[in-house]
């Protein structure tokens, strides 16, 4: 509801959330184009998967497109017996990247993916509870309509300060995890006072309360960033 997607879906843990959730979305002949920057937990999800991945480098639309074109071009000049087999192309990345901080290019990731007709997968680890002007990730900062995003996965461990994460989107992908996640069907749930604190915490994200807070943050981070950068500069040899 908060989101304003079809389904979700909650894991007990958050750390495992990503790596649960790409297993059960990619099947045997699909293929997977991610960001080369993404954190351990999309690489031990795709290492469970049989599909074939294309890295590209960080942040980088010329290389995502000219993946997109190679693995569309490989699909139209494959046999009937290949085609059958080759069945979508995903793009995977994350909304703040946990590794260099820098966001992902959303509105033209977007475009690319509707041009090639790919899944869109998104990780909001970061970004849910701190972008856009309720908190809903980098989707509202950017004013990209969620449903333009097939799958978003984000942590209950961050922003809300609780345990657990989710996947969120279209229905179709979110069931499909109720027997296929393996962090969903053998785990327990998560106690009831923690997802009770978690919805309380999502609540107030909509209120002006939540709202100064979120600004409060920003401007701490800011504030962090130019004092760092600062030293850093002080120190011989170092640009």
């Amino acid at each position: 509801q908060f989101l304003g997607v079809d389904a979700a879906i909650m894991y007990s843990a958050g750390v495992t959330t990503v790596s649960s959730v790409i297993p059960a979305l990619v099947q045997t002949g699909d293929k997977v184009i991610v960001d080369s920057e993404v954190s351990i937990g999309f690489r031990t999800g795709l290492r469970l998967t049989k599909a074939e991945v294309t890295w590209v480098p960080h942040n980088d639309l010329a290389a995502v497109e000219a993946a997109l074109e190679a693995s569309s071009s490989s699909s139209k000049s494959a046999g009937s017996k290949e085609k059958k087999q080759s069945r979508r192309t995903f793009i995977m990345t994350e909304a703040i990247n946990q590794r260099t901080g820098q966001l992902a290019k959303l509105s033209e990731l977007v475009k690319l993916k509707e041009k090639y007709g790919a899944l869109l997968v998104l990780d909001e680890t970061l970004s849910f509870g701190t972008l856009g002007e309720c908190g809903r990730g980098l989707t509202e900062l950017r004013s990209v309509p969620i449903t333009k995003v097939d799958a978003i996965i984000g942590s209950l461990e961050h922003a809300t300060a609780g345990v657990g994460g989710f996947c969120a989107g279209r229905r179709g992908l979110v069931d499909h995890q109720r027997l296929a996640g393996a962090g969903y069907c053998f785990s327990a749930s998560c106690p009831p006072s923690a997802c009770s604190a978690a919805q309380a915490v999502v609540e107030d994200f909509l209120t002006q309360e939540g709202k100064a807070r979120r600004e409060k943050m920003k401007a701490s981070a800011a504030n962090l960033y130019e004092e760092l950068s600062a030293g850093v500069r002080k120190v011989a040899g170092v640009e």
